[in-house]
């Protein structure tokens, strides 16, 4: 069935499942919510500003490629702002140990110094802790295919074989660093993993271990604790949400909490900045070695898979709040697959439109798709047979289980 456009007149194919757009002038994109009609005026220039930059910064990547820009003023103002935030804590430590000694132990100088160590302890810089007991956490004897291929796809990549495999319940996959040392542990999302085929597993794999190897600042020890350093002042000097009527001594205390708070949000906001573009470029450095890894074509249709993430969430809690026994796991993959190529192509024109914000922690994802197809096919390294992948799947459907 098909009825005309009542924006452009064109053919207007119908199904009651999905949304009914038009793809000549993009009518009815956003049903839910009118995205563009609610926006302010300051919204939609600051929306349409970031869509630039995101632009500019892929073009810059397609002239330039995957090389590193070097050392720059960006890069040396942000470990500069990192050094002195990781000074905050030692300086209070010190001052507290200072003001012990030099008020000869009275009482009124413990306190104080008590007080100011206190402040010092909460506000060390955190370094990421080990994954919970709670989590379903795969070692490599319970894992023994799963680990066979991250073996190999460390050796492609030049990356850690991960110390810590997570399986949770995001429609994503997740790198992070843990502790001094930089562990580095690796989530898998099942709801993710259940509608890719092997070769979008691997590259989604390969771009998770590419992240060890691709130059994000956020991801150093140095950084990285800073922004954990911040984010613990910040929530312990936060004015009361309370207002005083008791005293002036009250009110001037929220004030300066205030100002202190105010600062120190500053100053994680200019950071977010200033690793904006970095942490962007190095997105794209890790597409490209997964594509490298696991083939481009692979990397692209991955990519596309994320496009669908908030309709696959929601089809899962449709089907829990209808009361559904069905596995979650084969609620995403029937919904996926009885996604038609119109619906798919409306999602991707929403992201298209909706694009990154200046500090989001990736580029948009159509972009990243132009980016990994511009590079080209080539042979995958890394592959996986079908009894090996049925043995990983196994693995981590077992995990996840027990999470369960």
């Amino acid at each position: 069935m098909s009825a005309p456009c009542p924006q452009c007149g064109a053919a207007l194919p119908t199904d009651p499942r999905f949304v009914s757009w038009c793809e000549a002038c993009d009518w009815n994109l956003e049903p839910r919510g009118a995205r563009q009609e609610e926006e302010k005026p300051r919204q939609r220039r600051g929306r349409e500003r970031a869509l630039r930059r995101a632009q500019r910064l892929h073009d810059e990547m397609v002239r330039r490629g995957t090389d590193e820009a070097g050392v720059d003023a960006g890069r040396v103002l942000t470990y500069g702002l990192a050094v002195i935030v990781l000074a905050i804590p030692v300086a209070l430590f010190g001052l507290g140990v200072l003001l012990l000694v030099a008020s000869g132990f009275t009482v009124v100088g413990i306190v104080l110094a008590m007080v100011i160590i206190a402040t010092a302890i909460v506000a060390r810089p955190r370094f990421g802790r080990r994954p919970a007991k709670s989590e379903a956490t795969v070692g490599r004897a319970a894992a023994p295919a799963l680990y066979a291929v991250l073996d190999r796809l460390a050796l492609a990549t030049a990356a850690r074989v991960p110390v810590y495999v997570v399986v949770d319940g995001d429609y994503n996959a997740a790198t992070r660093f843990v502790g001094l040392r930089r562990r580095v542990e690796l989530r898998i999302g099942m709801p993710l993993w259940a509608v890719l085929d092997d070769p979008e597993r691997i590259a989604v794999l390969a771009h998770e271990m590419a992240h060890q190897s691709n130059g994000d600042s956020a991801h150093s020890l140095v950084v990285g604790g800073a922004m954990g350093t911040l984010v613990e002042l910040q929530l312990l000097f936060a004015p009361s949400r309370v207002f005083h009527h008791a005293s002036i001594g009250a009110a001037l205390s929220e004030l300066v909490r205030g100002g202190f708070a105010a600062l120190l949000r500053g100053v994680r906001r200019g950071m977010e900045l200033l690793l904006a573009r970095p942490h962007q470029r190095a997105e794209y450095r890790a597409d490209a070695l997964a594509a490298r890894v696991a083939g481009g074509e692979a990397m692209a249709r991955t990519l596309g898979a994320l496009l669908l993430a908030d309709s696959c969430r929601f089809a899962v809690q449709r089907a829990r709040s209808r009361g559904s026994e069905e596995d979650a796991l084969s609620i995403v993959r029937a919904h996926v697959e009885a996604l038609p190529a119109r619906e798919q192509e409306r999602l991707r024109r929403v992201a298209a439109r909706q694009g990154s914000r200046v500090d989001a922690s990736h580029p948009p994802t159509p972009l990243r798709m132009e980016w990994v197809t511009r590079l080209g096919g080539g042979t995958a390294q890394v592959a996986v047979s079908p009894a090996e992948s049925a043995a990983v799947s196994a693995e981590l459907r077992d995990a996840w289980a027990r999470r369960r």
